[in-house]
């Protein structure tokens, strides 16, 4: 019974394989297309004629039904995209082998907004009792009549004047008219505004562990100020911001009260108040190395967030434990205290470290953030064979913007981060230097989709105030590594003594691209170019110490970020400089 379904199977098998191969086989031609237009990839990407052709149609009456559907297919398109004239036809040459068939695409003129007027539903006052910009809605004369900035045109005008009080406007009838005289489109909405109200009272619910007062602090609205759709937006998105919450739902009473005003109620699920978890990188220079961290998000109620943390390698042992708590003094305030303790070994010096901080964060506008913070630690350093014991005082400054569009993955926008460090030591050594680093990454979109991007990332960084050999070893500038020059291992990138080990500067300069292409799904190519150089003074230098290396790195892409698997190989090798390295770990480069 098996031996006979096997071979009814394989039967079955040979049959589709059969009929595929002796299908219509046909080749496709489009007429009337240039790539000026902008048409061409559009339309061969939506032509299942193009993009099927592996898929032969087993008649030619299929061929035909396949090339009627493209042609209603190719002028839908043609219409949403302005051209409301185009016309489409399909011609096959059956007696040619393979069937020859040809597209004929005539677009003709691109129609243009005509006009865009607004009615009140009423029929008394004015149209539009607040000014609204068209340009805002997407639309306005002369631009191109796409389908698409038409249809957005309605909600984006609801969203006006839900800003400006009228919480309850809806469109109640949209008309589009083509005129193909002109040629021209002309768009006309009728709007119902309802009443301009004011916020009234607020309830709050689903919050079992999380104080009330802690999410009122977040509401950007007052009771009796004009309603605005844009503050119930910034309320959800400080909401989620905090971290505490799974799910954020905003309503607006379903119509306004007595007073005019309109009550408003915020609903939360709480995330869970404890999390466990951890990673697992390798690199070339340093081995494998693991990561663990436990952190309670809300420990007395108002969002307070307690993290311990461990992380180690061959060469490094950290051990660390952060206090966060929101709103010092105002909202947009926030207290950080840590613990660390450290041991390192990299190559060149070894170090014990125990550091206690405190840094005060400021939110300053979505974009803007700063932190001013103190912190002692004490080290013990051994380099070229001498032992000194540190005890620094450091007054660490920053000020950090943000515009890009994604904390794991960015594909647009950029990060710039400014920090200032003077580092004070009165025991044990009259030892006293400033650290200035300036970072900047820059991501551009390279098509609509954001498949493809570009990042460009350089850093610029400078010691001030003593002499290489007074800073102790493991505040000395270095390069090279995971998030540096990554041909270089870590802190290979710079001067070395006569044994071959990093002696670090007081200074150094860093840049790289790196092209991020989706290749398929959420799987990704990563090409990149980087170059840097170490310098002993406190001065950076652009010449001849640049080095310089390049690399391919393979991305997936989860939830969590994307994992990351990097080869990386340097130019003009120096004696002590591996071949290659190899760095495999979670999160993009930078």
């Amino acid at each position: 019974m098996l031996t006979l379904f096997g071979i009814l199977t394989a039967a079955s098998s040979a049959a589709v394989h059969s009929a595929e191969e002796s299908g219509i086989e046909y080749t496709v031609e489009f007429e009337g297309l240039t790539s000026e237009s902008g048409l061409d990839d559009a339309v061969k990407d939506i032509s299942t004629l193009n993009t099927m052709t592996d898929k032969r149609p087993a008649s030619l009456t299929g061929l035909r039904r396949r090339a009627d559907e493209d042609a209603e297919r190719i002028k839908n398109l043609l219409k949403s995209k302005g051209y409301y004239a185009a016309d489409v036809s399909v011609k096959l040459e059956t007696g040619a082998k393979p069937v020859r068939v040809s597209v004929a695409v005539a677009s003709g003129p691109l129609y243009r907004i005509g006009a865009v007027e607004i009615d009140n539903a009423a029929g008394t006052g004015p149209a539009v009792p607040v000014d609204v910009s068209l340009e805002y809605l997407g639309i306005k004369e002369t631009m191109p009549g796409e389908a698409k900035a038409i249809a957005d045109a309605k909600p984006k005008l609801v969203r006006t004047l839900e800003d400006k009080s009228y919480a309850y406007a809806k469109v109640v009838k949209q008309r589009v008219v083509v005129n193909h005289d002109k040629p021209a489109v002309f768009v006309y909405l009728t709007i119902d505004t309802g009443p301009s109200v004011a916020f009234g009272e607020t309830a709050i619910e689903g919050n079992d562990s999380v104080d009330t007062a802690f999410i009122r602090r977040r509401i950007e609205w007052t009771k009796g100020e004009p309603f605005s759709n844009t503050k119930v937006e910034a309320t959800r998105q400080k909401l989620s911001e905090s971290g505490l919450f799974s799910g954020i739902t905003i309503t607006r009473a379903e119509k306004p009260g007595a007073a005019g005003d309109v009550a408003m109620k915020i609903s939360v699920v709480e995330r869970k108040k404890q999390t466990i978890g951890g990673g697992v990188r390798y690199s070339t220079g340093d081995g494998p190395g693991a990561k663990a961290y436990w952190t309670h998000r809300n420990l007395l109620g108002a969002g307070e967030r307690l993290s311990v943390t461990g992380e180690g390698s061959f060469d490094s042992k950290v051990g660390s434990v952060d206090l966060v708590k929101p709103d010092i003094f105002s909202v947009n305030n926030t207290g950080v205290l840590t613990f660390r303790v450290a041991e390192k070994s990299p190559d060149g010096f070894e170090s014990t470290e125990v550091e206690a901080s405190g840094r005060l964060e400021r939110q300053f506008n979505a974009n803007y953030r700063g932190s001013v913070g103190a912190a002692v630690e004490r080290s013990i350093v051994t380099d070229a064979g001498s032992e000194k014991i540190f005890t620094l005082f450091s007054l660490p400054v920053s000020l950090r913007r943000d515009t890009s569009n994604d904390l794991l993955n960015p594909t647009k926008g950029g990060r710039t981060t400014l920090s200032v460090t003077p580092f004070l030591d009165q025991f044990g050594a009259d030892t006293s230097f400033t650290v200035v680093r300036l970072h900047d990454a820059t991501y551009i979109p390279l098509d609509s989709e954001k498949r493809y991007s570009l990042a460009v990332w350089g850093r610029i960084t400078s010691l001030f105030g003593e002499e290489t050999s007074n800073v102790p070893a493991n505040k000395r500038i270095y390069g090279g590594g995971p998030g540096s020059v990554r041909a270089f291992a870590l802190n290979r990138l710079g001067p070395v003594d006569g044994a071959g080990d990093p002696t670090g500067g007081r200074s150094s300069t860093e840049a790289g691209i790196e092209a991020r292409i989706r290749v398929y799904g959420d799987f990704a190519v990563v090409p990149f170019v980087e170059a840097g150089a170490v310098y002993d003074d406190s001065t950076p230098g652009f010449g001849e110490d640049i080095q310089w290396g390049a690399g391919l790195g393979l991305r997936y892409h989860t939830a969590i970020g994307p994992v990351r698997l990097d080869v990386a190989f340097p130019f003009d090798r120096r004696s002590g400089d591996d071949a290659f390295q190899l760095l495999i770990s979670l999160g993009q480069a930078f």
